[in-house]
């Protein structure tokens, strides 16, 4: 019994899982546009689809007034479709085409493209048409139905700003932080010299007593002590 509950438990699990891909595709597939202004004041136009389109590569036509808009880029959004290419050099025409190697079946915003305004004053409306001429099955052969619709966008005195700015495709490589300097290092302190040592007091030679004809002074004076007292005798003889 427990065995048979635990079975019926995964089944389940297995179909509720299994449920969102077995759904039947929805036809036609809907592509929507809308657009609104950013704050550097571009046109922002987004480009929907509905859900369960069950598309994998396909191609449209978003055509704007030449007179009032300039094309500036395309920004993906979290919808894949794969590899993208969009071609705004005709005039009045951007021609996307895009291709996957998986089925498509989320709904919501799709692409998105930026328009700068040829007068940054202008108030009006401005028309774009939108025309998705192929939507292909992974076969990339049986066509799929579809419906589109373009937009009159009214750009008023005071604007209302819906959009962020939109960011470029390739992303802004930051520049390598600013290595800062070395600290200075402080010079040693500087050594004084050693004091200057004194000069040991010469020593001065002992002084030599002088000579006389090769006798000494000592000499000299016995010498002429001994004459003294023999001139002392002789006077005393006399």
């Amino acid at each position: 019994m427990k065995k048979t509950i635990a079975i019926a438990i995964v089944l389940a699990l297995v179909f509720a899982f299994a449920a969102p891909a077995l759904a039947d595709p929805v036809r036609p597939v809907v592509f929507t546009t809308t657009a609104a202004l950013n704050e550097t004041n571009q046109v922002v136009v987004t480009i929907s689809v509905s859900e369960n389109g069950d598309f994998a590569s396909g191609a449209f036509d978003l055509t704007f007034e030449t007179g009032v808009l300039t094309y500036n880029k395309m920004q993906k959004t979290e919808i894949d479709l794969g590899l993208v290419q969009a071609n705004g050099s005709n005039d009045g025409i951007v021609k996307v085409a895009f291709a996957n190697s998986d089925v498509n079946n989320a709904g919501g915003e799709m692409l998105k493209f930026v328009f700068d305004l040829v007068d940054a004053e202008f108030v009006g409306t401005i028309n774009f048409e939108l025309d998705v001429y192929e939507l292909l099955e992974i076969d990339t052969v049986t066509m799929i139905e579809t419906e589109s619709n373009g937009l009159a966008f009214e750009i008023k005195d005071d604007p209302i700003v819906t959009e962020t700015p939109v960011v470029t495709e390739t992303p802004i490589e930051t520049e390598d932080p600013i290595e800062t300097e070395d600290p200075i290092e402080t010079e040693d302190p500087i050594e004084t010299e050693d004091p200057i040592e004194t000069e040991e007091p010469v020593e001065t030679e002992e002084p030599t007593t002088p000579v006389t004809g090769g006798m000494t002074l000592v000499s000299v004076a016995i010498i002429s002590a001994v004459a003294g007292l023999g001139a002392l005798s002789l006077r005393k003889k006399d």
